[in-house]
C-alpha cells in the first residue's frame, strides 16, 4: 500500500505543479501562483495498519466514473483519486485512521463532502477506529455538509447510515454536519466518541440518540447547535431543553455516557444547572451559550 500511497502524492504533486506553471505564465510576471490550499495526502504507519489524511476540494460529479477517467485539471481529481485507492477491497482492510480536511470554499455558503463514491465501492474498512472532517470554524465562510446521491446534495441523504455499515468498527467520530435517521438504525454498534456540528440542521439529532439504544458503548458527546443561526432556514429550531433532560437521563439507551459537551445552545443558566444535577455520573458542560452568562461549565 505504500507504494500507491507515495504514486498518488506524485500524481498530485504533478497536477499541483502543472498548474501552477500555467498559472505563472499565463500571469507574465505580474503575479505568482500562491500554495497553500491546493490539495494533499499525508499518511503515517500504524503497525500494519494506515492513519490517512486527505486535504483538498469534497464535491464529485461523476461518482459512477473511476478516478482515472476525470480530468487532471478538476479541482475534485485529488479526491476522487483518494477515495478510488482506499476503497480497494485489500487498501480498505488497512486503513486506522481516516482524516478529511479542506479549503473553506464552496458554493451558496456550502462546502459538500459528497461521500457518494465511498458507498458505492461498499468497501468495508474493518479495523478503522476513527474518522474526523475538519470542523466548521466560527470564522468559516460555509456551512460543511456530509452528503450523497439523493433528491438534495444538501442533505445527508443516508450518509452517515451507509457509512457505518461500512465501518463496523469505528470507535470515534468528527462531523461537520447532523445525521438524518439512517445514522440511528441498524444493529448495534461500538462507537465510544461522537463529536458533531448541525450543520443546516440538527435534524432532532439530540432526542433521537437519547431514544436510540444503538450505541450502548458511547462514552462522550461534544455538540454543537447551529453556529449562526441567520445562515439556516427560520424552520430550524434550537435544541430544547427536553431534549436535553432526554439525552442526559437515558441510562437504558445510553448506559456508558459520562460527558457531554453542548456548544451554541440557546439553554439558560437555570436550564444548564438542570442538566447537570440530573445524573450524578455523566458530567454536563456548555460551552458558547447564547445568554451573557455562557461558557465552559464545569
Amino acid at each position: 500500500m505504500d507504494k500507491k500511497l507515495i504514486a498518488l502524492q506524485r500524481r498530485i504533486y504533478r497536477w499541483v505543479t502543472e498548474e501552477a506553471a500555467a498559472f505563472d505564465e499565463a500571469a507574465e510576471g505580474e503575479e505568482s501562483y500562491v500554495l497553500g490550499e491546493d490539495p494533499k495526502l499525508y499518511f503515517f504507519p500504524v503497525g500494519e495498519l494506515y492513519d490517512l489524511s486527505f486535504f483538498g476540494e469534497g464535491f464529485d460529479d461523476y461518482p459512477e466514473l473511476p478516478g482515472v477517467e476525470i480530468e487532471e485539471d478538476a479541482p475534485q481529481a485529488a479526491y476522487c483519486a483518494f477515495l478510488d485507492l482506499i476503497c480497494g477491497r485489500k487498501e480498505a482492510e488497512r486503513v486506522y485512521a481516516l482524516t478529511f480536511d479542506g479549503p473553506d470554499e464552496g458554493a451558496n455558503g456550502m462546502k459538500l463532502w459528497d461521500l457518494s463514491r465511498m458507498i458505492r465501492s461498499g468497501a468495508v474498512f474493518s479495523k478503522l477506529k476513527h474518522l474526523r472532517f475538519r470542523l466548521r470554524g466560527a470564522e468559516a465562510h460555509n456551512i460543511c455538509v456530509l452528503t450523497a446521491e439523493g433528491e438534495d446534495e444538501y442533505r445527508a441523504n443516508g450518509t452517515m447510515g451507509a457509512l457505518l455499515r461500512q465501518m463496523p468498527a469505528l470507535e470515534s467520530l468528527t462531523i461537520p454536519s447532523a445525521p438524518d435517521r439512517s445514522f440511528f438504525e441498524g444493529g448495534r454498534h461500538p462507537l465510544r466518541r461522537l463529536t458533531l456540528q448541525s450543520g443546516l440542521d440538527s435534524g432532532d439529532f439530540i432526542r433521537n440518540l437519547a431514544t436510540c439504544d444503538r450505541f450502548p458503548e458511547l462514552e462522550e458527546l461534544d455538540f454543537t447547535d447551529l453556529l449562526r443561526r441567520e445562515e439556516v432556514d427560520e424552520a430550524c429550531e434550537a435544541v430544547t431543553f427536553e431534549a436535553c433532560r432526554m439525552l442526559v437521563e437515558a441510562r437504558r439507551t445510553l448506559p456508558a455516557l459520562r460527558e457531554i459537551t453542548l456548544r451554541r445552545t440557546a439553554l439558560d443558566r437555570a436550564e444548564r444547572e438542570a442538566l447537570r444535577r440530573l445524573r450524578p455520573e455523566v458530567r454536563v458542560r456548555f460551552d458558547g451559550t447564547t445568554d451573557e452568562e455562557g461558557g465552559l461549565g464545569e
